[in-house]
């Protein structure tokens, strides 16, 4: 055997093509036999004789040891299980003996127990084969089997055994009738076997051919024994070498050692398995109808073999039918259900969800979707695999479950995303069950055997009228944009669906719509807010560049509400490249303006930006198309970006430092970085969020925290912190005690577009800084 599948092999679709294959050698040898075997059948036929008849019994000797001994020789295992067709090769030997017939047993002589020996042991054999294999078809094997052997015995009987039935050769005719039936019923087990490895190789086709020769061969001679025709036909006994041969070929085969495993494909002769059926189980029925009754022993057989036929076929046709009912119940629920948790999937809900407001509009009861998301449901896969993350979405939903009532649907959205459907007339009632939805989560969650979690969901309401004319789609919208609304207020809670937030839903969703088409059309705007450093923050030591956007139709849109839209549409890397150009390009201006003078700019960088594979190319191409050197710029990054960053962001970030260019971890204190942040990332400023700032005048101990974060920072070689939201003159003096070099905010100038800037440095006095104008008490546009 060789290594490779030549491509022959492949094509005619074997499910084991390894085990097909022969030495050349081998089909020398193969092909050589055959010859032989043809020829001495060929000289019994035409020479018959007693030297003929030795040369007959010596090469069916030959054959029948090879078909013995052969799978133990080729090694096949587990041995036990093939010592039945070893026994089963075995009785055939002595069957080519001469026996007296004062050895005879009533219609039995030697011969006749010699070879249905030989058939219960190979049939004991396949069925050890298709036992090892396994298959939830057993049952409806079993029926085929017996439906086929009932078919066969209805046909020998209407065919040959009727004319004689009120005969002295019928005892005689019933034995020679059984071989036939014996054939077919060893052929419908190896059918079975194939079926049941899911292929059939080379080694099973040559035992289905020899067992179709024999076949003929037996059928041949029950019909001339029985109406004594012997003699007046030609002599078939040499077509028997052609079965042994055929079983001495399917022994040897490499092949033969894999008929009791698995063949791993797909079983492309189911589809013969009908015709089969129908041949032997249909046919015989039509024939035994459609000839004549010879008699009143003759009616009862025909009449006891088709009623047991239909019988059969009936169970069978059934089965069959509960099957497919099962199939399709089965099919059904594997197409409506999450896989996982065993919950309604989306499909499934979201049709549920339209006839649902169908049903509530003509029976004035109103719905309400409850959206769940689980808080930080990531950190689980993260850190305890994607296992642990399966498990606790089961836990979810067995626990969820069991709060809920019959009339309520509960379904998995997607992810970690579950959905729940309820009638309901009023909100307050929505809201008590998202209640107790919450409260299946205060107990840790089972992410393990012996291992727990305690997780918080986000989660949203929404009600619909019976009255109101909505779509399912729309229904979960609002019940979605609560649960958003539920994380951003801090998470772990439930959130109603009111008309503020439809309020603001409608007018995100106009903003989303038009955003697109604003970044195309370049309708952004740039203003720069000043930062304040040197003695009483007094000296300009750059501006942080804030994306601005007022439309048409719109009016201003705040950047709370356009970057997060940008983001989730996969704009912001446009927009924010487009952004740093222009600020650059202000830049260049401004620096052209203020002679001995060299302000920075800060420019807020996206993730989306950081993950493109050209960003640092994009760097140096603002900077260069600005004429402007790497220091001039410095990028601001947020905390929340540093959770998830890879080794694509530092490698970023450490590229751009390289060239000059300064990294700043903007908001700083809300709350996601750390120690091990500060060490790992290239950085080399910080601004302090505004969140810190606000306290100093009302907490005591804001003063002390801060001077903690500068020290802090100080200690790694950070010493560029910028203060956000400096507000009040008393915000500005404790800064100064603490050390904090710079300022931004409020308190020293409001955002300006650069024309205003500009305009503002020629007023300025001659070797004056030029600075923005200070501006009322207001909270800081960021």
């Amino acid at each position: 055997m060789t290594a490779a599948t030549p491509s022959h092999t492949r094509r005619r679709g074997f499910a084991d093509p390894q085990a097909r294959l022969l030495s050349p050698r081998a089909r020398v040898a193969r092909l050589t036999i055959a010859v032989v075997v043809a020829a001495v059948t060929l000289c019994t036929f035409v020479a018959p004789g007693n030297d003929m008849e030795t040369l007959h019994c010596v090469t069916a000797g030959c054959l029948i040891l090879a078909f013995s001994f052969g799978p133990l020789l080729r090694g096949a295992q587990p041995r036990p299980r093939w010592v039945a067709q070893m026994a089963s090769g075995l009785c055939l030997l002595p069957a080519l003996l001469p026996w007296p017939s004062t050895l005879a047993l009533g219609p039995f002589d030697t011969l006749d127990f010699l070879y249905f020996t030989s058939y219960a042991l190979l049939f004991t054999w396949l069925v050890l084969l298709s036992r090892r294999l396994g298959s939830e078809r057993g049952p409806y094997t079993a029926l085929d089997a017996l439906a086929a052997t009932v078919g066969v015995a209805l046909g020998v009987w209407t065919w040959a055994l009727a004319p004689v039935a009120n005969g002295a050769l019928l005892p005689s005719g019933l034995v020679w009738a059984a071989y036939p039936v014996a054939d077919v019923l060893v052929f419908v087990l190896c059918v079975h076997l194939g079926l049941r490895r899911g292929g059939f190789n080379p080694a099973l086709n040559w035992l289905m051919a020899a067992l179709t020769v024999q076949f003929f061969l037996d059928g041949y001679y029950a019909y001339t024994e029985v109406m004594l025709l012997r003699g007046r036909l030609p002599d078939a006994e040499a077509g028997y070498l052609v079965s042994y041969l055929c079983l001495a070929l399917a022994a040897t085969h490499p092949s033969v050692v894999q008929l009791g495993t698995y063949a791993g494909g797909p079983d492309k002769h189911r589809s013969g398995r009908g015709p089969a059926l129908i041949l032997f189980t249909i046919s015989p029925v039509l024939l035994a109808a459609a000839v004549q009754v010879t008699g009143i022993l003759d009616m009862v057989v025909r009449v006891t073999l088709i009623t047991l036929q239909l019988a059969l076929l009936f169970v069978r046709l059934s089965w069959t039918m509960a099957a497919l009912t099962q199939a399709e119940t089965q099919s059904h629920h594997r197409a409506t259900h999450d896989p996982l948790t065993g919950l309604v999937n989306r499909a499934s809900l979201m049709e549920e969800i339209d006839r649902r407001i169908k049903f509530a509009a003509e029976s004035s009861h109103g719905s309400a979707a409850i959206y769940l998301d689980c808080d930080n449901f990531k950190y689980v896969n993260d850190t305890w695999g994607h296992g642990a993350g399966d498990v606790l979405l089961q836990d979810i939903a067995s626990r969820v479950k069991a709060r809920l009532g019959p009339d309520v649907v509960f379904a998995r959205f997607g992810g970690d995303e579950f959905v729940i459907l309820t009638p309901t007339d009023s909100a307050a009632e929505a809201m008590k069950l998202a209640d107790r939805v919450l409260e299946c989560f205060q107990e840790p969650l089972r992410i393990g055997p012996h291992s727990a979690h305690r997780l918080s969901p986000s989660i949203g309401v929404a009600v619909v009228a019976p009255e109101e004319s909505v779509t399912g789609d729309e229904l979960l919208g609002r019940a979605d944009a609560a649960m958003y609304e539920a994380k951003q207020l801090g998470r772990g809670r439930c959130v109603l669906f009111g008309e503020e937030l439809a309020t603001r839903t409608r007018y995100t969703a106009a903003v989303g719509a038009r955003l697109h088409e604003a970044i195309s059309n370049k309708s952004f705007t740039l203003q720069l807010q000043p930062i304040m450093g040197g003695t009483n923050y007094t000296r300009l030591i750059g501006w942080e560049s804030l994306a601005r956007w007022r439309d048409p139709e719109l009016g201003e849109v705040s950047p709370k509400v356009f970057i997060p839209l940008a983001e989730q549409h996969g704009l912001i890397g446009e927009l924010g490249d487009f952004m740093l150009r222009q600020a650059c390009l202000e830049l260049a201006r401004l620096r052209a303006a203020m002679p001995g003078h060299a302000p920075q700019v800060s420019v807020n960088i996206s993730p989306a930006q950081l993950l493109q594979p050209d960003f640092v190319q994009t760097v140096r191409e603002a900077l260069s198309a600005a004429g402007l050197a790497g220091g001039a710029l410095k990028l601001e990054i947020t905390e929340t970006l540093l959770i998830d960053r890879g080794a694509g962001v530092v490698e970023a970030l450490e590229e751009v430092r390289r060239q000059g260019t300064g990294v700043c971890i903007d908001d700083f204190g809300s709350g996601y970085a750390t120690l091990e942040t500060l060490l790992r990332l290239p950085i080399d400023s910080v601004k302090l969020d505004k969140s810190l700032i606000d306290r100093l005048c009302i907490d005591d101990a804001a003063p002390r925290q801060i001077r903690a974060v500068i020290d802090l920072l100080a200690s790694l070689g950070i010493h560029n912190v910028v203060a956000e939201g400096v507000e009040t003159p008393q915000q500005s003096q404790l800064l100064q005690q603490l050390g904090c070099p710079m300022v931004q905010g409020w308190l020293y100038g409001r955002p300006m577009s650069p024309h205003d800037l500009l305009a503002s440095a020629q007023l300025s006095a001659q070797g004056g800084d030029p600075v923005a104008s200070p501006a009322p008490n207001a909270a800081a546009d960021g």
